[in-house]
């Protein structure tokens, strides 16, 4: 690959509902596509590209709160791309 792409979602978004779009079949039975992975989305636009999610908990507000700071999830994501890089290098 020539490049990387990472997609992250935002604060209160679900890692993998973000990068899904509701299309319409014609018919009652629903359906999504990943943008990220579908072959006619992004893939066909850069090709050569690593196309990589990140996700985290990222409920932070309400009942449901976590508590985190945005400090620790960009050091996590920095050490994500590490341990990716070294996987993708060998």
């Amino acid at each position: 690959p020539c490049s990387s792409i990472v997609a992250i979602h935002g604060i209160g978004a679900h890692p993998d509902d973000t990068w899904c779009k509701r299309i319409d079949t014609g018919g009652s039975s629903e359906k999504y596509v990943n943008w990220l992975k579908d072959r006619d989305m992004l893939p066909a636009i850069v090709p050569d590209a690593r196309i990589m999610r990140y996700g985290y908990q990222s409920q932070w507000f309400g009942d449901e709160a976590i508590s985190q700071k945005t400090s620790t999830v960009a050091q996590r994501l920095l050490l994500s791309l590490r341990r990716a890089r070294k996987v993708w290098l060998g």
